[in-house]
Protein backbone atom coordinates (compact mmCIF):
# COMPACT_ATOMS: atom_id res chain seq x y z
CA UNK A 1 0.00 0.00 0.00
CA UNK A 2 1.42 3.60 -1.06
CA UNK A 3 1.73 6.27 1.18
CA UNK A 4 -1.47 7.66 -1.19
CA UNK A 5 -3.56 4.47 0.23
CA UNK A 6 -3.43 3.23 -2.96
CA UNK A 7 -2.92 -0.31 -3.62
CA UNK A 8 0.35 -1.19 -5.86
CA UNK A 9 0.64 -5.02 -4.66
CA UNK A 10 1.05 -7.37 -7.41
CA UNK A 11 -2.07 -9.39 -8.49
CA UNK A 12 -2.76 -12.19 -10.92
CA UNK A 13 -2.46 -10.53 -13.92
CA UNK A 14 -1.84 -6.79 -14.61
CA UNK A 15 -5.83 -6.64 -16.75
CA UNK A 16 -6.97 -6.93 -12.67
CA UNK A 17 -4.38 -4.31 -11.35
CA UNK A 18 -5.64 -1.84 -14.35
CA UNK A 19 -9.37 -2.50 -13.49
CA UNK A 20 -9.59 -2.07 -10.09
CA UNK A 21 -7.18 1.43 -10.61
CA UNK A 22 -9.70 2.09 -13.67
CA UNK A 23 -12.76 1.78 -11.47
CA UNK A 24 -10.71 4.64 -8.83
CA UNK A 25 -10.41 6.48 -11.63
CA UNK A 26 -14.24 6.72 -12.96
CA UNK A 27 -14.93 7.92 -9.76
CA UNK A 28 -12.74 11.03 -9.50
CA UNK A 29 -11.74 11.84 -13.60
CA UNK A 30 -14.45 12.99 -16.43
CA UNK A 31 -12.05 11.33 -18.83
CA UNK A 32 -10.67 8.21 -17.41
CA UNK A 33 -10.05 6.67 -20.48
CA UNK A 34 -7.93 9.51 -21.83
CA UNK A 35 -4.45 7.97 -22.34
CA UNK A 36 -1.34 9.05 -24.30
CA UNK A 37 -0.94 6.69 -27.44
CA UNK A 38 2.59 6.04 -28.52
CA UNK A 39 3.68 5.13 -31.74
CA UNK A 40 7.09 5.14 -34.31
CA UNK A 41 7.69 5.16 -38.19
CA UNK A 42 9.46 3.04 -39.88
CA UNK A 43 12.19 5.32 -39.56
CA UNK A 44 12.59 5.12 -35.84
CA UNK A 45 10.58 8.91 -35.59
CA UNK A 46 8.55 9.02 -32.83
CA UNK A 47 4.90 10.53 -32.12
CA UNK A 48 2.30 10.86 -29.63
CA UNK A 49 -1.12 11.92 -28.97
CA UNK A 50 -3.97 11.68 -26.72
CA UNK A 51 -6.64 9.29 -27.55
CA UNK A 52 -9.67 7.64 -25.64
CA UNK A 53 -9.19 3.63 -25.00
CA UNK A 54 -13.39 2.76 -25.55
CA UNK A 55 -13.56 -0.89 -25.09
CA UNK A 56 -10.61 -3.27 -23.14
CA UNK A 57 -10.29 -6.70 -21.91
CA UNK A 58 -7.71 -9.45 -21.91
CA UNK A 59 -7.35 -9.21 -25.35
CA UNK A 60 -6.20 -5.81 -25.44
CA UNK A 61 -6.92 -1.98 -25.34
CA UNK A 62 -8.82 -0.58 -28.45
CA UNK A 63 -8.37 2.48 -30.28
CA UNK A 64 -10.32 3.83 -33.25
CA UNK A 65 -9.23 5.93 -36.01
CA UNK A 66 -8.92 7.40 -39.33
CA UNK A 67 -7.10 4.94 -41.14
CA UNK A 68 -5.19 7.68 -43.24
CA UNK A 69 -3.80 8.65 -39.96
CA UNK A 70 -0.65 9.36 -38.91
CA UNK A 71 -1.24 6.88 -35.87
CA UNK A 72 -2.33 4.07 -38.75
CA UNK A 73 1.27 4.94 -40.95
CA UNK A 74 3.33 4.19 -38.11
CA UNK A 75 1.64 1.44 -36.82
CA UNK A 76 1.43 -0.38 -40.86
CA UNK A 77 5.21 -0.08 -41.09
CA UNK A 78 5.78 -0.88 -37.27
CA UNK A 79 3.32 -2.28 -35.24
CA UNK A 80 3.98 -1.86 -31.97
CA UNK A 81 2.79 1.15 -29.83
CA UNK A 82 2.35 2.39 -26.02
CA UNK A 83 -0.46 3.82 -23.97
CA UNK A 84 -0.20 5.53 -20.71
CA UNK A 85 -2.84 6.93 -18.47
CA UNK A 86 -2.03 9.73 -15.59
CA UNK A 87 -5.41 10.19 -13.27
CA UNK A 88 -3.74 12.95 -11.01
CA UNK A 89 -6.62 12.72 -8.72
CA UNK A 90 -5.10 9.02 -7.94
CA UNK A 91 -1.95 9.88 -8.27
CA UNK A 92 -1.01 7.52 -10.62
CA UNK A 93 -0.20 6.48 -14.03
CA UNK A 94 -0.04 3.07 -15.92
CA UNK A 95 1.96 2.20 -18.95
CA UNK A 96 1.03 -0.76 -21.26
CA UNK A 97 3.19 -1.51 -24.20
CA UNK A 98 3.06 -4.53 -27.20
CA UNK A 99 2.17 -5.16 -30.37
CA UNK A 100 -0.55 -3.97 -32.42
CA UNK A 101 -3.24 -5.86 -34.43
CA UNK A 102 -6.33 -4.55 -36.53
CA UNK A 103 -10.07 -4.78 -34.33
CA UNK A 104 -11.79 -6.63 -36.77
CA UNK A 105 -14.47 -5.23 -38.82
CA UNK A 106 -17.39 -6.58 -37.22
CA UNK A 107 -16.48 -4.47 -34.10
CA UNK A 108 -15.45 -1.53 -35.62
CA UNK A 109 -19.02 -1.39 -37.03
CA UNK A 110 -20.88 -2.05 -33.60
CA UNK A 111 -18.68 0.52 -32.15
CA UNK A 112 -19.67 2.87 -35.23
CA UNK A 113 -23.13 1.76 -34.90
CA UNK A 114 -23.30 3.17 -30.94
CA UNK A 115 -21.56 6.73 -32.06
CA UNK A 116 -22.94 10.11 -31.65
CA UNK A 117 -24.44 11.30 -34.83
CA UNK A 118 -22.34 14.16 -34.76
CA UNK A 119 -19.13 12.46 -34.28
CA UNK A 120 -20.25 9.99 -37.29
CA UNK A 121 -20.33 13.11 -39.36
CA UNK A 122 -17.19 14.24 -38.48
CA UNK A 123 -15.46 11.38 -38.78
CA UNK A 124 -17.05 11.11 -42.54
CA UNK A 125 -15.99 14.21 -43.45
CA UNK A 126 -12.58 14.50 -42.24
CA UNK A 127 -9.66 12.97 -43.59
CA UNK A 128 -7.55 12.63 -40.89
CA UNK A 129 -4.34 15.19 -40.36
CA UNK A 130 -4.02 15.43 -44.51
CA UNK A 131 -3.81 19.64 -44.82
CA UNK A 132 -6.55 21.93 -45.70
CA UNK A 133 -6.79 25.40 -46.39
CA UNK A 134 -8.26 27.29 -43.76
CA UNK A 135 -10.83 25.74 -41.19
CA UNK A 136 -13.92 27.32 -43.62
CA UNK A 137 -12.88 25.10 -45.64
CA UNK A 138 -13.88 22.18 -43.93
CA UNK A 139 -16.33 23.62 -42.25
CA UNK A 140 -18.18 23.85 -46.18
CA UNK A 141 -17.22 20.03 -46.49
CA UNK A 142 -19.58 18.73 -43.79
CA UNK A 143 -22.13 21.36 -44.52
CA UNK A 144 -21.92 19.49 -48.11
CA UNK A 145 -21.89 16.12 -46.78
CA UNK A 146 -25.26 16.79 -44.07
CA UNK A 147 -27.22 18.19 -47.15
CA UNK A 148 -26.99 14.49 -48.38
CA UNK A 149 -28.08 12.40 -45.85
CA UNK A 150 -31.67 12.45 -44.15
CA UNK A 151 -32.37 13.58 -40.20
CA UNK A 152 -33.37 9.49 -39.93
CA UNK A 153 -31.15 8.10 -42.27
CA UNK A 154 -28.15 5.66 -41.35
CA UNK A 155 -24.68 6.98 -41.89
CA UNK A 156 -22.42 4.02 -43.06
CA UNK A 157 -18.84 3.34 -41.43
CA UNK A 158 -16.23 4.66 -44.03
CA UNK A 159 -14.03 2.56 -45.75
CA UNK A 160 -11.17 4.63 -44.55
CA UNK A 161 -12.58 4.43 -40.93
CA UNK A 162 -11.34 1.29 -38.20
CA UNK A 163 -9.48 0.67 -35.14
CA UNK A 164 -6.38 -0.72 -33.50
CA UNK A 165 -5.59 -3.32 -30.54
CA UNK A 166 -2.97 -2.83 -28.58
CA UNK A 167 -1.74 -6.33 -27.12
CA UNK A 168 0.22 -5.60 -24.26
CA UNK A 169 3.17 -7.58 -23.38
CA UNK A 170 4.47 -4.99 -20.52
CA UNK A 171 2.89 -3.26 -17.89
CA UNK A 172 3.86 -0.47 -15.31
CA UNK A 173 1.69 0.67 -12.50
CA UNK A 174 3.33 3.75 -11.27
CA UNK A 175 1.97 5.47 -7.64
CA UNK A 176 3.20 9.47 -7.28
CA UNK A 177 5.66 9.81 -3.74
CA UNK A 178 5.87 13.36 -2.71
CA UNK A 179 9.66 12.95 -2.36
CA UNK A 180 10.33 11.18 -5.34
CA UNK A 181 10.34 7.96 -3.80
CA UNK A 182 7.44 6.70 -6.30
CA UNK A 183 6.23 3.26 -5.88
CA UNK A 184 6.39 0.98 -9.01
CA UNK A 185 5.73 -2.46 -10.30
CA UNK A 186 6.02 -4.26 -13.50
CA UNK A 187 4.25 -6.94 -15.06
CA UNK A 188 6.19 -8.83 -18.42
CA UNK A 189 4.67 -11.94 -19.90
CA UNK A 190 6.42 -15.32 -20.13
CA UNK A 191 5.94 -18.60 -21.26
CA UNK A 192 4.65 -19.19 -17.88
CA UNK A 193 2.29 -16.29 -17.41
CA UNK A 194 3.34 -12.53 -16.07
CA UNK A 195 6.27 -11.99 -14.11
CA UNK A 196 5.98 -9.06 -11.60
CA UNK A 197 8.82 -7.28 -10.40
CA UNK A 198 9.56 -4.02 -8.42
CA UNK A 199 11.20 -1.12 -9.95
CA UNK A 200 13.16 1.69 -8.54
CA UNK A 201 12.12 5.10 -8.54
Amino acid sequence: MSKQGLNNEPRTTPFLHYAEWFELAESIDPQPQAAAFATSSAEAMPSVRMVLVRHWGEEGFDVFTDLRSGKSRDISSNPRAELNWHWKGLGAQVRASGSVISIPSAEVEQYWSGRPRESQISASVSNQSAPIEDRLALDRNREKFVETINDDENILLPDNWGGFRVVPVRFEFWVHDDHRFHHRIEYRTTSQGWRTQILQP
